[in-house]
């Protein structure tokens, strides 16, 4: 099928091949048969890019194949072969073949990917002088191991022009693994950019084509994030179809997720929803590109939320508007609670257990239940036995960063630093995981990091926290193995100075442990709250002895400004003695009194967590309290 259209664009297609002779059943023959099978007579060149690990293809045996192909065809392809000394990522190498390619518009298509519509090109052509780029492309997936069983007869019969037997062991997706992060079928019934798909050259370049992921995933869902972003016209290859070689993939292999996650984060998004573009529902730009809040759950929670906003207690009817009103005003669950009581339901043995386990009554519960089963998070059997649905985990890498040596700090004296123990780290660790149960994205700050809390986190790519800290001792330590977090060098004395600090949705504190310096650190965190009408909490680790009755005047001061003391757990944080301290030398004299071995007396103190509950707080009230000239001035 010839285009009568003399300044028509060239045609580049550019394969990526890695390995097609291991697992995949030599499919690159079948892909690259089907390419030059098209029904499309006008100029176009072919680029395989050669990416295996292991380099034993026969890319004689390719050229040799081309060249019988090229023999039947009106208008022959052309054909180049770029075979990297080394694998390359899969965006670079895609990239390396378009930096050699002649064409205007440029097709994408994997080694294990095969063509069925044989107008394939020709729509492609047609459809790039209206848009600049498409994917979507109608995909089949071959049974498991079948296409590899039958892979020379099924490429003797596409070499003869049928893809009836392709077809024939080929259906939907229901039975493949899917995406990570989504089980979402449609994902896998539609061709990616990069699977199959194509964009202009012009605007390829423009939007910097793949990016440079390592492993393998979502390199192809990052251009077409960008793509999507900078207001591209897009199209839907619907009408076109192709049948994706099902093949086992290594167990261990690194998936790029994280790289993309951090990529969106970074552009200020959670997620691009790339499953909405496919049937070009993109009226609402908003609905595709989800903008990045300071907390995300996962969306089975968000969705069972925006149910249980819609439903009522049983003690209350629909009918009498007053009551259900103020009962919503004052009484329905902040998202933050309803995630609580949600990880409690899946993780109750039973009704009984869930409502002795939770903080609510029956006829509060019951909508919290029915949205939970109505989303899929659990199903209740006639005894009352609750099954979990789904096993939520948070965001880790796929291979684990360790620390080459046990990160330590020496306390500063003139800071009132006295960094807690490790068991202590562990539970502020776990604190943040059990107050925040389906967390997808976290951001949070912590105020002050003497303690080396921070670096917990180093392989959790759900928990973004902002670090405020002062002693540039603790930020070189933070700054040499910190990859997602940030760090603020600020003197809190002069937080007022800070005009422009990041939002948070919490944040915890281990502050010096006097009413000024407790009420300074406080301050600096409720400064990097969100300012919205929704419930959050923080966390303030504080010594009562320390701070003998100063701790109730530092709660009256706090619930003037419309903060409330939601809960206290004891003994939450243990300090040792440091060696250097004149503590140490005290604590020495007083049991060489008592005959005392000094051995025996390994720590300092114990401190309680107090947790604040907190809408909109009252800012102005606490700083007047403040003198931030006395941050660290014990009995004063």
């Amino acid at each position: 099928m010839k285009i009568k259209d003399k300044n028509c664009n060239l045609i580049s297609c550019i394969v990526l091949s890695c390995n097609s002779n291991i697992k995949k059943g030599y499919s690159i023959f079948h892909c690259l048969c089907s390419i030059f099978n098209q029904n499309y007579d006008n100029a176009a060149e072919v680029i395989l890019v050669e990416n295996s690990h292991k380099k034993n293809v026969n890319l004689n045996k390719i050229k040799n194949k081309i060249n019988e192909w090229n023999d039947k065809r009106k208008t022959p392809f052309k054909f180049k072969i770029i075979n990297n000394e080394s694998s390359l990522s899969r965006g670079t190498a895609r990239n390396k073949g378009v930096k050699a390619a002649a064409g205007n518009v440029l097709i994408f298509i994997d080694d294990d990917t095969i063509i069925l519509d044989k107008k394939a090109f020709f729509k492609i052509h047609k459809l790039s002088q209206k848009f600049d780029y498409g994917y979507g492309a109608k995909r089949f997936w071959t049974n498991q191991s079948l296409f590899q069983k039958e892979s020379k007869i099924i490429f003797k019969n596409i070499e003869n022009g049928s893809n009836d037997l392709l077809k024939k062991i080929s259906g939907n997706s229901e039975t493949m693994l899917y995406r990570d992060g989504t089980t979402n079928k449609k994902l896998l019934t539609k061709t990616f950019i990069g699977n199959f798909g194509f964009c202009n050259k012009d605007v390829f370049n423009k939007s910097s084509g793949f990016p440079d992921f390592r492993g393998y995933g979502f390199e192809d869902d990052y251009l077409m994030f960008k793509l999507f972003k900078c207001g591209f016209n897009f199209i839907s290859l619907k009408d076109i179809s192709v049948v994706h070689v099902n093949h086992k993939i290594k167990k261990g292999r690194t998936r790029n997720l994280i790289d993309y996650f951090l990529k969106l984060i970074e552009n200020n998004y959670y997620w691009f929803h790339v499953e909405k573009t496919f049937f070009n529902k993109i009226s609402d730009k908003s609905r595709i590109l989800e903008d990045l809040k300071n907390l995300h759950y996962d969306y089975r929670i968000e969705k069972s939320y925006d149910d249980y906003l819609k439903l009522l207690p049983l003690d209350l009817l629909a009918s009498n508007k007053i009551k259900t009103d103020y009962w919503k005003e004052h009484y329905l669950c902040s998202k933050i609670d309803f995630a609580r009581l949600i990880f409690i339901l899946q993780n109750s043995n039973n009704i009984d257990d869930f409502v002795k386990n939770s903080f609510a009554d029956f006829d509060n519960l019951a909508p919290i239940i029915t949205a939970s089963i109505n989303n899929g998070i659990v199903s209740i059997e006639n005894n009352g036995r609750i099954k979990k649905l789904f096993n939520f985990s948070f965001t880790l890498p796929y291979s684990l960063r360790i620390l080459k040596q046990k990160i330590s700090t020496k306390p500063n004296k003139n800071l009132d630093q006295f960094p807690c123990d490790e068991q202590s780290r562990d539970k502020r660790y776990r604190l943040f995981k059990n107050r925040y149960p389906f967390a997808e994205y976290l951001r949070f700050a912590i105020i002050g990091d003497d303690d080396l809390l921070s670096l917990k986190f180093i392989n959790d790519y759900w928990a973004f926290p902002i670090v405020i800290e002062k002693d540039k001792k603790i930020i070189n330590l933070i700054k040499d193995v910190k990859n997602h977090f940030k760090i603020i060098n600020i003197d809190i004395r002069f937080i007022e100075k800070e005009k422009k600090l990041p939002t948070v949705q919490t944040f915890i504190t281990d502050p010096p442990y006097t009413l000024n310096g407790a009420l300074a650190f406080i301050y600096t965190g409720l400064k990097m709250l969100d300012n919205d009408f929704r419930e959050k909490e923080f966390y303030v680790i504080l010594n009562p002895t320390m701070m003998g009755k100063n701790i109730f005047i530092l709660q009256s001061i706090l619930l003037k400004s419309n903060i409330y003391l939601k809960e206290v757990i004891k003994n939450f944080s243990q300090y040792k003695l440091p060696h250097f301290y004149d503590e140490r030398k005290r604590a020495d004299k007083f049991l060489k009194i008592h005959k005392i071995k000094n051995n025996s007396l390994s720590y300092s103190s114990s401190s309680n967590l107090y947790i604040f509950s907190v809408i909109k707080p009252n800012l102005k009230s606490i700083k007047e309290a403040i003198d931030f000239n006395k941050l660290y001035n014990h009995y004063l």
